[in-house]
């Protein structure tokens, strides 16, 4: 009898559980099966759908926008496709690639590729320390990518060289002064001098005003010398020497004036307090072979400068005194003390990429040195605010008893001064 009761509590145990093993069949049947794991495929510099990437500084795509959390699709959906993210080098390539490939088959670009190239600068200089390899390689190569006509009116910049100079005055710090200064010590191009020594100075003020004279002067000697081609216009080197050649730069100026007598002249009339006057006086009276062709614009700079340093007038009454300007060189003196100005084709340091315009504008070339410059004409109220003395200076050059070429290019410039007077 006990084995019996055994026998039927054996199988009834039994038989719950294969009930219990049936029930769990059943339910997972109606889950569907559980999904097996999937190794993750992504290659390098791509994130695995639905983890975290491995560096937290990586940067997407600049045609992509970064994601946001995205909740698991519901399990009849594809999971969607993962946007693939760069790191900062990766991305900075991409963005110089955007500022090379442009279609310049009209000859100037549209609205829309200088706005283009506007945002690509400034993404580039938002990166950072990270966009400095690539834009110091870049730099290295001495490629360039002229943007056209009018690029530095509507982009800032002419091209993709002078953009990325600009980028590491952007980005600034101890990285970036360095690839500026080693592309100063390197570099070939005046216009690169000239943009590199007024980054430096922005930065850091009187830090590293000796390298951008020294890189000038270098550069000018090796031309006057013939290790270089004479083909580039190195009027941009002048102005940086000007600007921050110190005292010796009235020494540099005076000796590259036998090669390069207009863009010398400029230089030195545009020195600090009259600094170059003194030299610029000697030009104007160099009888020599070489001096020759110094004298009419050295003193049309004299004259220039006259409403602002006395002691250029005073000069410039002594020259005529003594019979030293020839009369060639009356009518421009005539015209200068009349309002009409003469300046190199940048205005720098402070604007060097856009376009010079003015009234009367009018554009100089010099073949011998390939010299290039403008002259335009002083507005009125700029005039009005030193029209008496250059009335008085006109008068003391009357005084003088020039030839009659002369008298008749003073009287009419003292008659146009008189003009503006009376309608004061």
């Amino acid at each position: 009898m006990l084995a019996l009761n055994s026998s039927r509590t054996v199988a009834a145990a039994l038989g719950l559980a294969l009930l219990a093993i049936g029930i769990a069949v059943g339910l997972r049947g109606l889950r569907g099966p559980s999904p097996a794991p999937v190794p993750s495929q992504d290659g390098p510099g791509q994130i695995a759908s639905g983890t975290a990437p491995a560096n937290p500084e990586t940067v997407e795509s600049p045609a992509l926008s970064t994601p946001n959390s995205e909740p698991s699709p519901p399990a009849d959906r594809p999971a969607p496709e993962r946007r693939v993210a760069l790191d900062p080098t990766t991305y900075a390539q991409q963005l110089i690639a955007g500022l090379t490939n442009i279609d310049l088959s009209q000859g100037k670009l549209t609205p829309e590729q200088a706005e283009q190239l506007k945002q690509r600068f400034q993404a580039l200089a938002a990166q950072g320390a990270a966009a400095l390899p690539t834009i110091r390689a870049l730099l290295q190569q001495n490629q360039d990518s002229n943007f056209g006509k009018g690029s530095g009116d509507s982009v800032g910049v002419p091209s993709l060289r002078t953009g990325l100079l600009e980028t590491l005055k952007q980005i600034g710090g101890p990285d970036a002064l360095a690839v500026s200064r080693q592309i100063l010590q390197n570099t070939s191009d005046p216009l690169e001098i000239a943009q590199i020594a007024r980054n430096l100075e922005e930065t850091a003020p009187g830090e590293y005003s000796q390298d951008a004279a020294d890189a000038a002067r270098a550069m000018l000697d090796k031309i006057a010398q013939g290790q270089m081609t004479n083909n580039v216009d190195v009027g941009p080197l002048f102005q940086a020497l000007e600007n921050y050649g110190g005292t010796n730069a009235i020494g540099d100026l005076a000796n590259f004036a036998s090669r390069w007598n207009y863009y010398a002249s400029l230089a030195l009339a545009g020195l600090p307090a009259g600094q170059g006057i003194p030299v610029l006086t000697q030009m104007a009276m160099d009888a020599s072979e070489t001096g020759v062709g110094n004298k009419d614009f050295a003193a049309q700079m004299l004259a220039q400068v006259s409403s602002k340093y006395s002691e250029a007038g005073t000069a410039l009454v002594a020259l005529a005194q003594q019979n030293q300007i020839p009369d060639s060189a009356w009518p421009s003196i005539a015209e200068v003390l009349g309002g009409m100005q003469f300046q190199f084709t940048r205005r720098y340091p402070d604007n060097m990429f856009n376009t010079v315009d003015g009234p009367s504008l009018r554009t100089y070339r010099q073949p011998n040195g390939n010299q290039n410059f403008l002259g335009t004409s002083s507005p009125s109220d700029t005039l009005i605010m030193d029209l008496n003395q250059r009335v008085a200076l006109v008068d003391q050059l009357l005084a003088a008893n020039p030839s009659p070429a002369a008298m008749q290019a003073l009287q009419q410039t003292r008659a146009r001064l008189s003009g503006l007077a009376q309608a004061k």
